[in-house]
């Protein structure tokens, strides 16, 4: 009972700071966005270089998230390893052991995950130019005019089918290493 008071304390303060962290990091973003050129908006570099901002802007508060986990996951394992090496210091050897195992593979996971973020991005950008285009009244407008319904849903069912590779190609290899 404790721990979990413990920790819903620590959450709501760092929640509050991360909002706060966050809206200035925005406000920077938007900032810097808002005096760059058209030309470097409008590129590939340009619109890879701003979904990678905006990704990364949440960072501070998933690692201010991570360190209310282990600190109280550490407390965790200190009360309830107390009570464990009184019944039997193997069972809590084996608890560390899985627990160190979980950490180490979770953090590969997420290493695999961020390192081939090269190949999914452009997939999932145009993926999400078809679907904020298709709902476009004036584009929709031109899709029904030139006939172009059925080219969109050929290129829609590619891009598709190739996230879908690209997610069954990770969780192969994901599965494999475990």
């Amino acid at each position: 009972l404790l721990l979990s008071l413990l920790k819903l304390r620590l959450k709501a303060s760092t929640d509050y700071r991360n909002y706060r962290n966050e809206l200035n990091l925005r406000r920077l973003y938007l900032s810097k966005y808002m005096n760059t050129d058209y030309c470097n908006i409008e590129s590939v570099q340009g619109a890879n270089l701003s979904q990678r901002a905006v990704a990364s802007l949440g960072g501070a508060a998933r690692m201010m998230e991570q360190l209310i986990v282990l600190f109280v996951s550490a407390a965790g394992i200190f009360a309830y390893g107390s009570i464990l090496t009184n019944l039997n210091g193997w069972i809590l050897l084996i608890i560390i052991v899985c627990a160190w195992a979980h950490y180490y593979l979770t953090k590969w996971i997420n290493t695999y995950a961020y390192r081939d973020r090269e190949i999914y991005i452009p997939v999932e950008r145009k993926l999400n130019y078809l679907h904020t285009q298709s709902k476009n009244f004036f584009a929709y407008k031109d899709i029904m005019m030139y006939n172009m319904k059925g080219w969109f849903s050929n290129l829609n069912q590619q891009l598709l089918s190739e996230r879908i590779a690209i997610n069954n190609q990770k969780r192969k290899y994901i599965l494999w290493m475990m």
